[in-house]
């Protein structure tokens, strides 16, 4: 499954949602994929989602980790 920019913002937006649930917790585990540049935007803009959730760029970071090692990223 191709998972895109809008999808993968959700899930480190709200952890906890619906989205977050079918990404992380649906049996048999999803195979995703997504474009290498994305896991760079994700990365450059920690900062950013830091503030949006009222986190330090750590916790984010931590985050990002559980969420990106869950997708496959490939050159475009």
């Amino acid at each position: 499954l191709v998972v895109d920019a809008n999808i993968l913002y959700s899930v480190v937006l709200k952890t906890d949602g619906a989205v977050a649930d079918v990404f992380f917790n649906t049996r048999p585990q999803l195979e995703l994929c997504a474009p290498q540049l994305l896991r760079s935007e994700l990365i450059r803009h920690r900062p950013r989602i830091a503030k949006q959730m009222d986190k330090t760029v750590a916790q984010v970071t931590e985050i990002l980790d559980l969420l990106l090692h869950r997708v496959t990223f490939i050159e475009a």
